[in-house]
């Protein structure tokens, strides 16, 4: 991981400004609660321990990783806590990172059935569809892509017959 990537964490603590997040890194992160999109010292995010964030990976070399939901102008850009009743799962952080690269498989599925998902260059993907189905399909689409080397349509194929079966 890099500082500038952008990956999904998992809020461990949460003491009076900060998170304290996993990011599946070898250490802890932390998440000022300053920085996300709008917050001040009267308005601050409604998180909690297990909500997900996505935001942008701030790593110095002295000190703990620092995560940030907001760009160089203070928006959130698609950054923040992920809404409830997400899948989230690991992949192997090269597939992770194939996937943020080149998304034709996720726009073609998108196509087919209307979802969201955010994926993290640490490995983790969070999903939310109309249906736990619609989940565990992209998540058997995205964990056989990982394992085989199946083109779009094979893997479309198998998108399809997961929701039916």
């Amino acid at each position: 991981l890099t500082s500038g990537d952008l990956v999904l964490a998992i809020i461990v603590r949460r003491p009076r400004v900060s998170l304290v997040v996993d990011i599946g890194y070898n250490e802890l992160a932390s998440l000022s609660l300053y920085d996300f999109e709008g917050s001040t010292k009267r308005t601050k995010p409604n998180v909690d321990r297990g909500d997900v964030i996505y935001g942008r990976l701030k790593i110095d070399r002295e000190c703990q990783p620092q995560i940030t939901c907001v760009n160089e102008d203070g928006k959130a850009d698609g950054m923040g806590v992920l809404h409830e009743n997400g899948y989230l799962f690991d992949i192997p952080i090269e597939i992770a990172n194939n996937l943020i690269d080149q998304d034709n498989l996720l726009k073609e599925l998108g196509n087919e059935i209307p979802y969201e998902i955010a994926i993290g260059a640490n490995g983790r993907v969070w999903i939310k569809a109309a249906t736990t189905r619609t989940m565990i399909a992209l998540r058997k689409v995205l964990l056989e892509r990982a394992k085989n080397k199946m083109d779009i349509n094979q893997l479309k194929t198998l998108f399809a017959q997961s929701l039916v079966s």
